[in-house]
């Protein structure tokens, strides 16, 4: 099944803070989809598959803020990893819908429950870094209030951030040539 692939019969799903326990529970399945997106989507997703050791990263604030949404037959019908490494603000570092949920509204509730966990830990700003190849993926953040970041606003973001990369106008430019769009929002 592509990713543009739906099934028929959709289940009801429960979205849930992701915590460890739950993220260990789910690996496979979650790396599976991962892998499945970089396979189908290349470039345009990111360029490297996230294994174990990404998902199971300890970052400050994302067994607070990460989502997980979960079909009744307990299959992952998506997740949403973001933590809170940088001041007052919620970075989404990946965001993966299940091929049989896409289109289907589970991202955009799994932001829902991200932008209230955020204000009750005291989070002002969401950033996020999107390829600049996807467009169906800006027109989504743009529809939840995102905006692109400005050359100076980038180069700040960076710093902030500890990263060192290019800034072309609109986006970062990686050494492999990838380039990247962030996109921000200052009103969680």
């Amino acid at each position: 099944m592509t990713l543009n692939e739906k099934r028929i019969v959709k289940l009801p799903i429960i979205i849930e803070t992701l915590t460890r326990e739950k993220l260990v529970n789910l690996i496979e399945e979650i790396v599976a989809i991962d892998k499945n997106y970089v396979r189908e989507l290349g470039a345009q997703f990111c360029t490297f598959p996230w294994g174990r050791d990404n998902y199971l990263l300890d970052l400050r604030g994302k067994w607070e803020l990460s989502q997980v949404a979960c079909s009744l037959d307990d299959g992952v019908a998506g997740v949403w990893v973001a933590s809170n490494t940088v001041k007052d603000i919620c970075h989404t570092h990946r965001v993966l819908v299940s091929q049989e949920y896409s289109g289907e509204g589970v991202a955009r509730n799994m932001f829902e429950r991200l932008k209230v966990k955020a204000c009750e830990i005291g989070l002002t700003k969401m950033t996020i870094e999107v390829s600049c190849l996807n467009n169906v993926a800006l027109t989504f953040y743009k529809k939840l209030g995102f905006l692109l970041m400005k050359k100076n606003e980038i180069e700040k973001y960076l710093k902030l951030r500890g990263r060192k990369a290019k800034v072309l106008e609109d986006r970062i430019v990686e050494d492999d040539s990838s380039q990247y769009h962030v996109c921000y929002r200052g009103d969680v």
